[in-house]
């Protein structure tokens, strides 16, 4: 998996099929634990700015919370 995404960073002009580019994203929001970031309340962003500070000044910094 982590090849395909090397891959499209290396060569972006290198089209990636629909099917496989959406079925990479639901394997790398599995592999990466990645769910809970795009729900309603983000609950798995919030827990990981909480737990890391940088990141927490970071997200203030850009409105994202």
């Amino acid at each position: 998996m982590d090849r395909y995404v090397l891959q499209a960073f290396i060569d972006p002009s290198n089209q990636m099929p629909d099917e496989e580019a959406f079925s990479l994203l639901v394997r790398m929001m599995t592999v990466y634990d990645l769910q809970g970031h795009f729900l309603p309340e983000m609950p798995k962003l919030q827990m990981r700015l909480v737990s890391d500070p940088s990141l927490a000044g970071y997200a203030t910094t850009c409105s994202v919370l």
